[in-house]
């Protein structure tokens, strides 16, 4: 015949449990409320780690406080670089993909935001650059957005969160590693663990399991 167990036991036994659950809850909650809080209220200005910084194309730029605003045109902060790299945008974003009109800098800073990579060209670009420019932008289907920036007088302006990239001409080299290796380093916060030139979590997927599938960025799937 089996004994209930005393009721001293069952305190315990919770009181084990709840010590053991509440650092996991406490480690659960450090984790993911920032990224909650931003997708909600949009982003804070930090630093990225110092590791992060070593070697990666572009120049850095400190990030600026970025709230959501309420919509297009609304009152804010001004951004501090041409075209911006961090700053106010709006609460929904656009896709990664090849745009024939311009993006504004509202919907492209959130596309950052996400760990996207915006390259803006000027209107006076001529058509076999930016052709090649959207066939970059086509290998990578998850991370670019392309689009002309009407305030560029010319060249190309390669942007990712707080990182800017500014190039006289079209050269797909320069604008390939720009992207490769800094897609994914920001996603609501700087991302843990990322190295320069590692597939983000967002570039990933079933795939064909063709050599560009692997590398993440396959046009096909």
């Amino acid at each position: 015949m089996l004994c209930k167990p005393l009721w001293w036991h069952r305190i315990l036994w919770g009181l084990l449990a709840a010590a053991l659950t509440v650092p996991v809850a406490v480690a659960t909650a450090n984790q993911w409320l920032p990224v909650l809080r931003a997708q909600v209220a949009g982003s804070w200005a930090t630093a990225p780690p110092a590791a992060s910084t070593v070697g990666l194309p572009g120049v850095e730029v400190p990030t600026l406080p970025s709230p959501h605003i309420a919509r297009l045109g609304a009152p804010h902060a001004g951004y501090s670089t041409v075209p911006p790299t961090s700053g106010p945008h709006l609460a929904w974003t656009i896709a990664p993909g090849v745009y024939q009109e311009a993006v504004a800098d509202e919907l492209a800073v959130h596309a950052l935001e996400h760990g996207h990579v915006v390259l803006r060209y000027a209107p006076s670009t001529p058509a076999d650059e930016v052709e090649r420019l959207a066939e970059l932008a086509r290998r990578y289907p998850r991370d670019v957005v392309l689009a002309p920036y009407p305030q560029l007088d010319r060249g190309v302006a390669l942007t990712a969160w707080g990182r800017l990239d500014r190039l006289s001409t079209v050269d797909t080299e320069r604008v390939e590693r720009f992207v490769r290796l800094l897609r994914g380093r920001y996603d609501h916060g700087w991302v843990a663990g990322w190295r320069p030139g590692a597939v983000p979590a967002s570039a990933t997927g079933t795939g064909c399991g063709c050599d560009r599938c692997q590398e993440g960025s396959c046009c096909v799937c």
